[in-house]
């Protein structure tokens, strides 16, 4: 058992650098949504995305950053597609 925890420990470094790596951009592009005006245009994605980001950071906090990552991956692919479909409506409402 300490054998497998002493292989473990040069893991720990890369994980949370994967952590940090997914973070950052799932934030920024859950910020751009924001800008654009996605919780008004999809709000669905939008919504479900900051939820995605709060857990990858809770997760991360804990720790747990596989799962952080997982979650913060979930979050960044929400928050691009409700910039994209927040562009979609929006060309939408202008030609009606």
């Amino acid at each position: 058992m300490v054998v497998a925890g002493l292989l473990a420990l040069p893991l720990l470094p890369a994980c949370s650098l994967a952590y940090v790596g997914n973070i950052v951009p799932a934030a920024s592009t859950v910020h751009a949504a924001e800008q654009e005006g996605a919780s008004e245009w999809a709000p669905y994605e939008y919504w479900l995305a900051h939820e995605y980001l709060d857990a990858a950071a809770e997760e991360g906090n804990e720790g747990n950053y596989w799962d952080a990552v997982r979650y913060a991956e979930r979050a960044h692919d929400l928050a691009n597609q409700a910039v994209r479909l927040t562009t979609v409506r929006r060309r939408e409402a202008q030609r009606e």
